[in-house]
């Protein structure tokens, strides 16, 4: 079960990989920032609605147990990089990881 300290740094590292604050977030789903910063401060859960428009606004649940390839994941960092390379790159990087050739084809169960 996630505790309210953990809930908070996930919506925070949510908001710094979006390049947005908090305050940015209260204006846009109509809570007052004084109102998040004290639940932040205070470790305590929002109301049920607030939490249900900060889950809409970052686009996951943060209550949710963690997985290793979500929007927290220590590799978000790389993914505007290997988006931006180019395929001899990427080619490359499977090479170097191990990994098998992209599948071109999505077979139909």
């Amino acid at each position: 079960m996630t505790d309210a300290k953990t809930y908070w740094k996930r919506i925070d590292y949510a908001l710094e990989q979006k390049n947005l604050t908090v305050t940015e977030m209260a204006n846009t789903i109509g809570y007052k920032r004084e109102t998040i910063y004290y639940q932040k401060r205070k470790n305590q859960f929002p109301k049920v609605k607030q939490m249900e428009a900060i889950e809409k606004f970052l686009g996951f649940n943060p209550l949710e147990e963690e997985n290793k390839y979500a929007v927290n994941s220590e590799f978000v960092e790389f993914i505007p990089y290997l988006e931006k390379a180019e395929d001899w790159k990427i080619r490359a990087i499977r090479e170097l990881l191990g990994m098998p050739d992209k599948k071109t084809e999505v077979e139909v169960v």
